[in-house]
């Protein structure tokens, strides 16, 4: 195990050093990338030991079409570059699958503070976050493969709200079935996210969504909760499930975790349960080595499930472009 970690770690570091950024922005245009490098080994209850390196890689262009119209584009890509200390062959590129985003988002129609987002984005549900090193665009990895619903093409309201001083925001979005290419699919589903403040320290997001699951209507609500205080963090958010076909013996899930940002890095820890399927609990550190650079080990212990007793240990490589922003409006 410790072989095969430590030749993980050095392909990660050639990867590093060769890693690019980079952003700029005019009064019409902003372009900005980001990419990340994986390295970890798992080890299963058997003490059979498997090391990997992957690397993901993103393009993002915002274009700033007039005060109320902006148009935004994001290509990703997702690669395994080498399994068990070798590297592998790459796998084919599907430039729609590349494409994460493509949508237009328009503002202020008629005076209003209606924003309508059409096209391929991710839809309104879930709370999406996580503290942990190692994350699915910054949520919880285990629960995002449940419930976020993105690269789909649909349509989003957002609508800002002030409803007794707790709700800031009120989105509700109509999407297709199926992701990942740019075509449109049948638009039967639905899912609508409110978010807001309990207090000055806790904020809240409810969400609910229904889809169609090909028999019946699958049907997923969530609620979740943000506490912050100074450097700490503590956040929650529970997942319910009805005639959810890719859990199938599922009907509740649940992550809570909490970070402290100890001025040289953030150490973090979260425990995910999945109802007849897992509980598994996880712990990193993340901190900055360069401007826009991070590094955190992280590493993770499965409870019970089928995979009781895996344990696995990686470390990310994130680099991230300075933040670019178009002509505001």
């Amino acid at each position: 195990m410790k072989h095969t970690l430590l030749t993980s770690l050095a392909f990660t570091a050639v990867l590093a050093s060769s890693n690019t950024s980079f952003a700029f922005n005019t009064d019409f245009l902003s372009v900005s990338a980001e990419a990340e490098v994986r390295s970890g080994t798992s080890l299963d209850s058997n003490w059979s030991d498997n090391a990997s390196l992957s690397a993901r890689a993103s393009l993002t262009l915002d274009a700033q079409i007039s005060d109320t119209v902006r148009a935004v584009i994001t290509a990703e890509l997702r690669q395994l570059l080498a399994e068990n200390s070798e590297f592998v062959d790459l796998q084919d590129v599907d430039l729609e699958e590349m494409i994460r985003e493509a949508y237009i988002e328009v503002k202020m129609v008629n005076g209003s503070p209606v924003a309508f987002i059409l096209g391929k984005h991710e839809m309104a549900f879930g709370q999406n976050f996580s503290k942990l090193a190692m994350t699915n665009r910054g949520a919880n990895e285990r629960m995002a493969e449940a419930t976020r619903k993105d690269e789909v093409m649909g349509i989003t309201v957002q609508l800002p709200a002030n409803f007794f001083g707790m709700i800031n925001s009120i989105e509700a979005s109509v999407f297709e079935n199926g992701a990942g290419d740019l075509e449109i699919g049948e638009m039967n589903n639905v899912s609508i996210r409110v978010k807001g403040d309990l207090t000055e320290n806790i904020e809240f997001t409810a969400s609910y969504m229904n889809e169609d699951g090909g028999s019946d209507r699958e049907q997923t609500a969530a609620l979740g909760m943000i506490y912050t205080n100074g450097d700490w963090t503590a956040y929650v958010e529970g997942v319910g499930f009805i005639d959810n076909d890719s859990l199938a013996d599922t009907d509740f899930a649940f992550h809570a975790g909490a970070a402290y940002d100890a001025g040289h890095g953030v150490v973090a820890v979260e425990y995910t349960w999945i109802e007849d399927s897992l509980s598994e609990l996880s712990v990193s550190y993340e901190t900055e080595i360069a401007n826009g650079v991070t590094v955190g080990p992280q590493g993770t212990y499965v409870l019970s499930g089928d995979n009781e007793g895996d344990a696995s240990l990686g470390v990310v490589l994130k680099v991230k472009a300075p933040s670019a922003t178009a002509r505001k409006i």
